[in-house]
């Protein structure tokens, strides 16, 4: 995220769930950089999501928020595909 504020400098929003995998302590270099924000939020709620794209007006979306460790998704699958396709479909697909 450093190496994005500093080569390409516009703005940068990360909307983040903070789930088993989230850990704010990653975000020490960037959290007091003027043009970074840090939401707390689900990708999958359209409502805060739609509220996001109207505030912030991105000009590209970059989707990291995939569910990843395989093993947990044994015992919780749920949650891998609400995550990894549901929250992909909420995507705006216009300009």
């Amino acid at each position: 995220m450093l190496d994005w504020l500093a080569l390409v400098g516009t703005p940068l929003v990360n909307l983040h769930k903070l789930t088993y995998a989230g850990n704010l302590q990653n975000l020490a270099s960037v959290e007091q950089h003027p043009a970074y924000s840090f939401k707390l939020g689900d990708l999958c709620d359209s409502v805060l999501l739609d509220r996001l794209l109207d505030l912030y007006r991105p000009r590209a979306i970059l989707h990291l928020a995939a569910e990843s460790h395989e093993d947990r998704s044994l015992s919780g699958p749920e949650a891998f595909v609400r995550t990894n396709i549901g929250g992909t479909s909420r995507l705006p697909t216009r300009a």
